[in-house]
């Protein structure tokens, strides 16, 4: 497996791990399409949908 392959594959790595510690701190989700966000906003910014509840 040569230099960037492997560079590749932590790079993947960290990006999944980053994107799950950021949803476990999110304070607000869809429950149209599952994505979570920081903010409170009355529609989702990735379905449109106002299905949108607050975490606890």
């Amino acid at each position: 497996m040569g230099f960037f392959e492997k560079l590749g594959r932590k790079v993947g790595e960290f990006t999944h791990e980053a994107k799950r510690a950021a949803d476990e701190e999110a304070g607000y989700e869809c429950l149209s399409c599952d994505e979570r966000f920081h903010t409170d906003r009355e529609t989702c910014p990735a379905c449109e949908s106002d299905d949108v509840v607050a975490l606890e």
